[in-house]
């Protein structure tokens, strides 16, 4: 029988409990629950805004909006 190779715990300290957090931790140091894995992976399409809030759209309203018209 081998060893079980020990993986990095979280350590995030939790305040109820008093303790620091006993998860798994990532590539980041903290677990999921404390700030691992929060963004989408890059070049992720369905990540991105669309629509009224997306990046064109916004710079085409502040376009707008800087010769004079309304919006």
């Amino acid at each position: 029988m081998g060893l079980i190779p020990l993986r990095q715990q979280c350590g995030a300290w939790a305040r109820q409990a008093g303790r620091p957090c006993r998860n798994y931790a990532g590539t980041n140091g903290r677990c999921r629950f404390h700030g691992g894995r929060s963004r989408p992976p890059r070049g992720n399409k369905n990540g991105q805004k669309h629509g009224r809030y997306s990046l064109e759209a916004r710079r085409a309203r502040y376009a707008e909006h800087q010769q004079g018209g309304q919006s």
